[in-house]
């Protein structure tokens, strides 16, 4: 518990950062955030993820390293017991992608210009992969890693402990929150020159304060712009808020009810969906 407790003090704080930030119209600093800096940045994100993707696409067990160059590391580690690679797992991963990929670069382009909307294959795949792994029986026949036990419900709001953690956490709360800021800058950009549109920075500044400041009260971490979940959103069609509205009111259904009905997901189809939307 006190490590939530820790973590919700700097949700709260960096939130309040944020929120002031906005407030002192300080989001013009993103000018020194240059498209070959941004381009460079989510280019060096996305390698990152397809890292973190690895070890569930193959099934290695491997180690996780900190500090300097552990990304090195890791794949020092990971080609050491690549020997050790669940064979299964790389099938069906590999067999995930090659369907989504198909259906988004040949099928889509046709069918949206008849039903204007692509067809969600993420989708589709995730609950034919949870489907065929719980009949199939895959992590047990197979040893396939599974996203397993999901709880349902959302934790009662409580106040972060912000007086008893402060002097801890206000220094650190200061590289969090700017961090954040760029990877949501960049994001934001990246997507912004794609469909040609513009980025308010102190609106983005204000919104990230609102929600770190609410959010630290249900025990999350800092909100920051996910690079594989927002590739995923633009991918399938999401244009407007109302997709993001959506999303919200699905994660919340499936906190609340239908959590548990994806317990055999295996976690490879959720890599291959990363994966592939990696591609732009």
């Amino acid at each position: 518990m006190c490590k939530v407790g820790v973590a919700t003090a700097v949700t709260f704080v960096a939130g309040c950062y944020h929120l002031l930030m906005g407030v002192c119209n300080l989001g013009f600093v993103s000018i020194y955030l240059s498209d070959p800096l941004t381009r460079g940045f989510t280019t060096a994100t996305a390698f990152h993820v397809l890292t973190s993707q690895l070890r569930h696409t193959f099934g290695v067990p491997v180690d996780r390293f900190s500090g300097a160059f552990k990304i090195v590391y890791w794949y020092i580690d990971f080609f050491k017991k690549i020997a050790q690679t669940n064979v299964a797992s790389l099938v069906m991963c590999v067999l995930c992608m090659a369907f989504i990929y198909v259906t988004k670069e040949y099928i889509n382009p046709r069918v949206k210009a008849k039903i204007r909307m692509p067809v969600p294959i993420e989708l589709i795949v995730l609950i034919l992969g949870t489907i065929v792994s719980h009949f199939a029986k895959f992590s047990e026949r197979f040893d396939m890693a599974v996203v397993g036990y999901i709880p349902t419900g959302i934790p009662a709001p409580t106040v972060p402990p912000v007086a008893a953690r402060f002097s801890d956490v206000y220094i650190d709360a200061v590289g969090i929150a700017l961090v954040a800021f760029a990877v949501d800058l960049a994001m934001g950009k990246l997507l912004a020159n794609k469909h040609d549109y513009q980025v308010d920075a102190n609106q983005e500044l204000r919104a990230y304060g609102i929600t770190n400041i609410v959010a630290s009260f249900f025990n999350c971490f800092v909100s920051v712009a996910s690079l594989s979940r927002s590739l995923i959103q633009e991918a399938v069609g999401g244009v407007t808020q109302i997709a993001g509205l959506f999303s919200c009111v699905l994660l919340m259904l499936v906190l609340l009810f239908v959590g548990p009905a994806f317990q055999q997901l295996p976690n490879n189809v959720l890599s291959a969906i990363v994966i592939v939307n990696l591609k732009g």
